[in-house]
């Protein structure tokens, strides 16, 4: 994928991904940005080569809250 377009698809993703983290952990626009942006799950999110874009809003949230809450940062294994 052109690095245009995985830039297009990854502000999309980011977007729902920021959306159910607000909805689910009921918190601001800005707490879910941060939230995102200084995690491990956002860092590989951004890795075109990891292929993580290509999990769903909700398997990422999955993946990011666990994250957050056990401070273990693991993909499944079929990545």
């Amino acid at each position: 994928m052109g690095r245009d377009k995985f830039n297009t698809f990854i502000i999309i993703k980011i977007q729902a991904l920021v959306a159910m983290v607000m909805e689910r952990k009921s918190m601001s626009f800005e707490d879910a940005l941060y939230l995102l942006y200084n995690s491990k799950t956002y860092s590989e999110l951004m890795n075109e080569g990891t292929k993580v874009w290509h999990f769903s809003t909700p398997k990422l949230f999955e993946i990011l809250d666990k994250e957050y809450v056990n401070n273990i940062f693991s993909l499944p294994d079929y990545v």
